[in-house]
């Protein structure tokens, strides 16, 4: 395996090293979508727990802090992605990755893995991360129908 670029010092997250900060994130991306269709994300108390996390772990490394190494990771649609540089030990990201690397960093030796779940819920384990690309007409669209037409296509 090639060597790895220097990485930065940062100190392990508090899910990692701290006690008395949350052990691991919650996992409100699992969830139950309300019987209407609506969203979930006002009234189910776990995303309420994610963003306490998220903020705690913000406020651990420090937000200046956390913008300054984010500003130095490279541009994400580039060969210069930070995971590609090894900049970063992990990404959240979609199958076009694995694209991207086969054609920007041929020789990066990297594996695949289900995100992590709450410990309350070891049984979501596994259980993925669904997203995709999104495409739409926008209001006031010039032509709709046809763009209506190219989307269903």
């Amino acid at each position: 395996m090639p060597s790895s670029p220097a990485r930065s010092t940062w100190p392990s997250p508090p899910c990692a090293t701290r006690s008395s900060a949350p052990q691991s994130p919650p996992d409100p991306l699992v969830y139950p979508h309300p019987p209407d269709g609506t969203s979930a994300v006002g009234s189910d108390p776990a995303w309420k727990e994610l963003l306490r996390w998220q903020k705690e772990l913000v406020d651990w490394y420090g937000y200046d802090k956390l913008e300054k190494f984010r500003k130095s990771l490279g541009q994400e649609w580039s060969a210069d992605h930070p995971f590609h540089k090894g900049k970063i030990a992990m990404v959240l990201d979609g199958e076009w990755r694995n694209a991207m690397i086969a054609n920007e960093a041929k020789g990066l030796d990297y594996g695949t893995a289900p995100l992590p779940v709450s410990d309350a819920k070891p049984d979501l384990y596994g259980s993925g991360f669904t997203a995709g690309t999104v495409i739409g007409v926008p209001k006031g669209a010039k032509n709709p129908q046809a763009a209506w037409e190219l989307v269903k296509y």
